[in-house]
Order: structure tokens, then sequence, then C-alpha cells
């Protein structure tokens, strides 16, 4: 019996599972972080030779103690608006926007759809079907 080990079916099996894995870190993320606040997109600047370089990041607070962190979400939400933040009351660092609807899900589904045809096709060229 062939083995069904080639490229097309590793690169598929690979793509398949960063898909699971972002989906799953997606689910993950929705499932701790169960309390919300509000917080507020601002820019921020970092110093790079000499030269101020602006960047979004997100502020909010938890029990009085105040959260900074770089923002890299929808180019829908800009500096000035303010936004739910839904942390993990464990580890208030770990969030999500609930307004931000990027794509990491989508991201996640044509991963795993994608990786399963490439697995298909790798099956498929093992066994001469193609």
């Amino acid at each position: 019996m062939k083995s069904i080990w080639n490229l097309p079916f590793i690169f598929g099996l690979v793509a398949t599972l960063i898909g699971v894995a972002l989906l799953m870190s997606q689910f993950i993320k929705k499932m701790t972080c169960t309390e919300q606040t509000e917080g507020v997109i601002r820019t921020a600047y970092e110093k790079r030779m000499g030269i101020n370089i602006p960047y979004p990041e997100i502020a909010y607070k938890v029990n009085e103690r105040a959260y900074t962190k770089p923002f890299s979400g929808s180019d829908k939400i800009t500096a000035g608006d303010n936004v739910t933040v839904c942390y993990n009351p464990s580890n208030p660092k770990k969030f999500y926007v609930l307004e931000d609807n990027s794509n990491m899900v989508i991201v996640g589904v044509a991963f795993v759809i994608g990786g399963i045809v490439f697995m298909l096709i790798g099956y498929g060229l093992k066994r001469g079907l193609f």
C-alpha cells in the first residue's frame, strides 16, 4: 500500500493545524474574557533612530489599575474611539475588543478549508486520481 505522505498533503496538514490553532485561540479568548470595561484607542509613539513612530494603543482600567497595550485590530477603529474591552478577570492583560471585527476567524477558517483541499489533492495525486 502506498503512503499518502507527499508535499501537498503535508502542506495541507500543516495549514489545517494552523487554522485549527487560530480558531481555538479565538474560542478560548472568548470563553475566558468574561468581564467588560471601557477603553479608549489612542496614539502612542515609539522612538526609532531619533524619529517618533506613531502606533495605536488601547488604554483601559480594571480595579483602578491602568493597562495600555498596542492595538492592531480593525482599521475601522481609530484613535479617539471609545471601545468595550472584554478581559480575563484572572489576568486583565488578556483581552479583546468587542467592537473589533478583525478577520482572525475568517483567516482560521480559510486555513482549515485550504488545508483540507491541499490534503485531498495530495491524497489524489498519490493514489493516481489526477
